[in-house]
């Protein structure tokens, strides 16, 4: 293990640095220290600058590949003739999105999805269970404060009919005794 040590400093050699015989006690401990904070610290660092300058390069590689992969289609569909490429490449499609397909018999090996199915699910993709419960939650609130705009109105039109009622009972001379807001009628 210390050779190796010895080994990761480069140019120290474990011969010149243990065989000499007059080394004063501060010099070992430096030298422990520069060992310590050469191969320890200083090697790591520099192993995770690699690492991060990886993740760089990968992500270049992905984007290069690609762009590869587009020259490399476009290379061959040139190499093709031409009557192999007017025949085989398609250049615009038409699509009838309320129109049903028909039916054969390959169809059911044939699954492809049409664009006018891919663009529905694309505008109106399938809603999540949070979402489902998101959206009724809002129904709900919607709800209830439509009934509290109605429960409101209703009060207040008692209010006016217990007012009018009172002004009748007023001017006809009928005297009813007031009950008390807190009271229960069991």
């Amino acid at each position: 293990m210390l050779k190796t040590t010895m080994g990761m400093l480069g140019e120290y050699e474990y011969d010149t640095v243990y065989n000499e015989n007059v080394v004063p006690p501060v010099t070992w401990i430096l030298y422990v220290a520069f060992l310590v904070t050469n191969c320890i610290i200083i090697m790591n660092l520099l192993v995770g600058l690699a690492v991060d300058d990886i993740k760089v390069v990968q992500e270049k590689a992905v984007l290069k590949r690609l762009a590869m992969q587009v020259d490399l289609a476009l290379d061959v569909e040139k190499a093709l003739p031409a009557m192999l490429r007017q025949r085989f490449a398609t250049t615009q499609e038409v699509v009838y999105p309320n129109a049903n397909r028909y039916w054969t018999i390959w169809s059911f090996w044939n699954q492809n999805v049409s664009p006018a199915r891919a663009i529905n699910e694309a505008m109106n993709p399938e809603k999540t269970p949070i979402e489902k419960l998101q959206n009724h939650q809002e129904a709900l609130k919607d709800e209830v404060m439509t009934l509290k705009s109605k429960l409101k109105a209703v009060l207040d039109h008692t209010t006016q009919l217990e007012a009018m009622m009172k002004a009748l009972m007023k001017h006809h001379g009928i005297s009813v005794e007031e009950e008390e807001e807190g009271e229960d009628d069991d």
